[in-house]
């Protein structure tokens, strides 16, 4: 028996509320989200019953040893671990390796967009792949908060990620598209509370929990959404995604070419020191949504910063 559409729609509301928690649980708790990775790694006898060929398999691996290697990440910059095995977390090559996974995932998903005949959406996300900030300038480990993975990502990237993902689940992927489109709010919600610079924590954490779910239960027969699968309306979907697309790659490319990327592309609360003015970091720092996730009182920052510094 498929769910009603009002039992899918309150479910997606109440699982992305539960991601949203259980990733601000994992954001500010690193131990407790490196743990929780691990850990999800041992339920891999429960997948072959759910989960029945290799890409979907690889899928899993794909988003969960990525997030083993945050997970190490975070812990080895902001607790400033020392000895051999905690230095190889703190080279450059992690932020690479995971720009990588980013684009090779996006890729992925747009390539089979593609097979399902989803054309312009496919090409929006070749073009979200175009525009990832580049690592060595706007990928970073935060080190006065908790240890967040901060990537620049401007609000247009963070928005255009949603409906293009959303777009491709529905597209390719009905029965999941209500799982997916709740982790996809929940990870909204930290552009629409005034902070993108955590959207990719967001991101990775609720995509993990979803992928972790639908290995070990499959789809929740409440969330079934095969029933709203509608070519017609995604065809239409994809061509509201691929305008915007080129509307979105024509302003990053003009905020690359003058340089206003340093400042356009990030937030106060994180930004490199220089980038913005002390009071625009203060006022950042102070204000309610950013204090919800910034967690460590403004009047510290600036003694934290110069004592990282110090010992940078």
């Amino acid at each position: 028996m498929e769910p009603s559409n009002i039992t899918i729609i309150i479910a997606i509301i109440v699982y992305a509320l539960i991601a949203f928690a259980l990733t601000e649980v994992c954001r500010r708790y690193r131990k407790i989200g490196a743990a929780f990775i691990i850990l999800s790694l041992f339920t891999c006898p429960l997948w072959a019953a759910n989960r029945d060929n290799w890409f979907e398999w690889a899928k899993i691996i794909s988003v969960l040893l990525p997030m083993v290697i945050v997970g190490f990440m975070r812990i080895a910059v902001f607790e400033k671990k020392q000895g051999a095995f905690w230095e190889i977390f703190k080279k450059p090559w992690t932020l690479w390796f995971l720009f990588f996974v980013l684009a090779l995932n996006i890729t992925e998903a747009s390539i089979r967009d593609w097979q399902f005949g989803n054309y312009m959406n496919s090409l929006t996300g070749f073009i979200l792949v175009l525009t990832i900030p580049f690592v060595g300038k706007f990928w970073r480990v935060e080190k006065i908060t908790c240890g967040d993975l901060i990537v620049d990502f401007p609000l247009g990237w963070c928005f255009l990620y949603t409906t293009w993902n959303a777009a491709f689940l529905l597209g390719c992927i009905p029965d999941e598209f209500a799982g997916g489109l709740a982790i996809l709010i929940a990870c909204e919600l930290y552009s629409l509370f005034g902070r993108h610079d955590l959207y990719i924590m967001g991101r990775i954490y609720t995509l993990a929990f979803f992928v972790i779910q639908l290995a070990t239960t499959d789809v929740l027969p409440f969330m079934d959404s095969s029933a709203w699968a509608n070519q017609m309306f995604v065809d239409n979907w994809g061509l509201f995604n691929i305008v915007c697309g080129a509307v979105y790659i024509t302003w990053y490319n003009w905020q690359m070419y003058t340089g206003k990327c340093d400042q356009k592309f990030r937030h106060p609360a994180t930004a490199p020191a220089g980038i913005y003015a002390d009071t625009e970091v203060a006022n950042a720092d102070a204000g309610f949504c950013s204090r919800f996730y910034f967690h460590n009182k403004p009047e510290n920052r600036k003694q934290l910063e110069q004592t990282n510094s110090v010992q940078s």
